[in-house]
């Protein structure tokens, strides 16, 4: 049988079957009409719904759903139907997308992207919500069209939206609900492999913008060239914006309950000596958040209290403090004996989250600029033209000494006609992208005797003979003053230096990305293979193991569904009444939903010791696994461990009195 045959035989059989008749119409039966025709939207539409439930129940971010709402989501029906185009442009996709920009607004946490506004008026953003705002209104056009396109569009823009609020300006919940505890590697891998190329392009599409700006506004790049020029170093030939730069931050493994190192390499690449160098640790941007402290305020991990620095400055050089030109130097922090602990660990889901750390370089620098100042009397101007040569004036540049500032000396265009004003023009500006000006302490001016002061901007604190001295400046960047020629000139065409010095603190950053390596011990059953425990307990000091079945025991896990269904706005209810919860309810988002005023004892207290007692605050009971994703949080005394807060919660939903949960979770103590 030939397979042309057998074509023909499936198509006679497929022929007789109930979906490839038309179906029935009229009467009951146009519901199943409409249904059969428009089956393959029902499909798209339910498929749309999963990827919405995704994006927020999965991935944590309610900005990512609400815009996979907008694309995705619509009611079934065909081109040409009445109602059909408008109902769906509107209520699905136009109105999701301006509900989308009022809750970035009012709350931008909430949509899971914790940015910043600050400001309403775009020139106060910040780089965050410009792009935000950005990937929202390229979202906006191109939707607006018909449902097809509408899709088509929207898998790209929800791609972009993930990566961006991923791999780049959101906060670490994305990434951490999409990568679980592979979320810190993959950012620190990423970071690495596509951190230069950024960077790369960066200065290419930065090239291309100079270069587009020079056919397009040649003055302005004149002019900008001539506020000054950065003249190589005699000794290293190095050239720029140069000073002491921290160009390595490096962690050691990060193990539970083990002390490691951060080490940062410095090298004073300046036209100065540096003094008073100093190295802070500070945790940066990003940092992982836990424990509710009030609304859309989260308690961020710090490098001291939960990281274990017990030094978080250093002074860097030979001697302290002090860094010679091309001097390289080295520094080290590093915690105490016990480290990151499990209570760290857990309380700020460490596991799943990198931990941005930040080395902050403060020292005191020198800059130097010079600027030539040509003046040609009335004989010598008239000369030039009667001789038919024209008198080109321009715009003369400092030359500066290599620093990571500009210190600008600015006059009129040059060469300067007897009789004409004449001016000197400061500015004093940050010339390094992650760094910036902390104090200026003096700026002294030194001008040829020809000129007469008249006035300056800003008055000096002190003046002598040719020489101008500011101090300590606050907020004034820029200072003009005004001179006069004291007598004619004895010559046609004098020329003169004008020289200018500032000493100054700066400040610079550099950061990186410290992870938890796998091993070392558990801290939760959550780091634990499937069919195993984590035998570790509060304040044991030291990790636990992951032990088969139950013999870890390390947390009350076991909730049947009559705790898991508790009510979850108990809290937000009582509080809108005036009440507030107390030792064991839930589920507060705030310590100020919890009772505050009684003291909780959290343990029975050893013969002839006092009762350790606490107020309440609002503690989460993420590390227990059935727990975290629903996000429990319970009033419990702060000393208490979670097996004790899970005992206190359970006593609340059996109707305990709180006496009576109390002596209970005492009771639970270990």
């Amino acid at each position: 049988m030939t397979k042309i045959d057998l074509l023909k035989i499936v198509k006679q059989k497929m022929s007789g079957l109930p979906i490839a008749q038309s179906p029935p119409a009229g009467g009951a039966a146009g519901a199943y009409g409409w249904l059969h025709r428009n089956s393959g939207s029902w499909a798209q539409t339910i498929f749309g719904i999963f990827i919405v439930w995704l994006m927020y129940a999965v991935f944590n971010s309610l900005f990512l759903g609400l815009l996979c709402f907008a694309f995705f989501v619509f009611i079934p029906g065909r081109e040409g139907e009445e109602g059909f185009e408008a109902l769906n442009n509107w209520i699905f996709f136009r109105l999701t997308m301006i509900l989308i920009f009022i809750l970035a607004f009012i709350n931008a946490p909430l949509l899971g992207i914790g940015l910043d506004f600050g400001a309403a008026l775009p020139w106060n953003w910040e780089g965050p919500t410009i792009i935000f705002v950005a990937i929202w209104g390229i979202s906006l056009f191109a939707g607006w069209g018909n449902i097809e396109s509408r899709q088509s569009i929207g898998v790209i823009m929800v791609i972009i939206s993930f990566v961006l609020f991923t791999m780049g300006v959101g906060t670490q919940s994305v990434g951490k609900a999409a990568f679980g505890e592979w979320w810190p590697t993959v950012y620190k891998f990423g970071s690495n492999v596509f951190g230069p190329l950024v960077d790369g392009l960066s200065s290419f599409f930065s090239t291309m913008g100079r270069g587009f700006e020079l056919l397009s506004n040649p003055v302005g790049v004149a002019n900008r060239i001539a506020s000054g020029n950065y003249v190589g170093d005699p000794t290293s030939s190095s050239k720029g914006a140069l000073g002491v730069k921290a160009d390595r931050v490096d962690s050691s493994a990060i193990f539970p309950y083990q002390p490691f190192d951060i080490s940062i390499r410095l090298k004073n690449e300046g036209g100065a000596d540096a003094e008073n160098v100093e190295v802070a640790l500070e945790v940066g941007e990003e940092a992982p958040t836990g424990g509710v402290g009030t609304s859309n305020v989260y308690k961020a991990l710090t490098a001291g209290q939960n990281l274990g620095f017990d030094n978080l400055t250093q002074r860097a050089g030979d001697p302290p403090g002090h860094m010679e030109k091309n001097f390289v130097d080295e520094v080290f922090f590093r915690t105490n004996e016990k480290g990151l602990t499990c209570e760290v660990m857990n309380k700020f889901q460490v596991r799943s989250q990198y931990i941005p750390l930040s080395a902050i370089v403060k020292y005191d620098y020198n800059i130097k600029s010079s600027l030539p100042l040509e003046i040609v009397n009335r004989e010598e101007w008239a000369r030039r033209f009667k001789e038919g040569t024209d008198v080109v004036q321009k715009k003369v540049a400092a030359s500066l000494s290599n620093a990571p500032i500009k210190l600008n000396i600015d006059s009129p265009e040059q060469p300067i006609r007897e009789g004409r004003p004449i001016f000197i023009g400061l500015s004093i500006e940050s010339a390094q992208k992650n760094g910036e000006i902390e104090s200026v302490k003096i700026i002294k001016v030194n001008y040829p005797q020809e000129l007469k002061l008249a006035k300056c901007t800003l008055t000096p604190t002190s003046q002598g003979a040719g020489e101008l001295t500011w101090e300590n400046l606050k907020g004034t960047n820029v200072i003009f003053c005004d001179f006069t020629l004291t007598d004619q000139l004895t010559e046609s065409v004098q020329t003169s230096l004008i020289k200018a010095e500032a000493n100054f603190t700066y400040k610079s950053i550099k950061s990186t990305v410290a992870t938890m390596e796998f091993g070392g011990g558990c801290c939760s059953d959550a780091e634990c293979a499937s069919g195993f425990s984590c035998d570790w307990k509060e304040g044991q000091g030291s990790s636990g193991k992951c032990l088969p079945g139950t013999a870890g025991s390390g947390s009350v896990s076991s909730l049947s569904a009559k705790y898991l269904n508790a009510n979850m706005t108990y809290c937000d209810d009582l509080t809108a009444t005036g009440g507030i919860c107390d030792l064991g309810e839930g589920h507060c988002k705030s310590d100020s939903q919890c009772q505050q005023v009684t003291a909780y004892g959290i343990k029975w207290p050893d013969p002839g010791q006092p009762d350790q007692t606490f107020k309440l605050e609002c503690r989460s009971l993420s590390t227990v696994p059935e727990l975290r994703a629903l996000g429990f949080n319970v009033c419990c005394p702060q000393g208490a461990s979670t097996d004790q807060c899970i005992v206190a919660y359970k006593g609340w939903v059996d109707g305990k009195p709180w006496q009576e949960r109390n002596k209970d979770l005492k009771d639970a103590h270990k």
